[in-house]
């Protein structure tokens, strides 16, 4: 995310970005995402987009159903 602000400004969600290398040919990325602000507050159609190279063989998306309340993954 790219904000620019003249005076303090928190972002509404804050990435927690893990990544683990298996092997030379395969990473494991963990991204957690974090909402900051208050829980009477809510968000809707948030969208995650991760840019992957043309020349990767597969992904497998998965998401955690304690926390994840509804949504899809979409492959283009």
């Amino acid at each position: 995310m790219s904000y620019r602000t003249t005076s303090e400004y928190q972002p509404p969600f804050r990435l927690f970005p893990y990544i683990d290398e298996i092997s030379n040919y395969k990473i494991m990325l963990d991204l957690r995402i974090k909402a900051c602000f208050p829980k009477d507050t809510s968000a809707v159609n948030i969208l995650v987009k991760i840019p992957m190279p043309k020349n990767i063989s597969n992904v497998t998306p998965e998401v955690a159903k304690v926390i994840f309340l509804g949504g899809q993954y979409l492959h283009k």
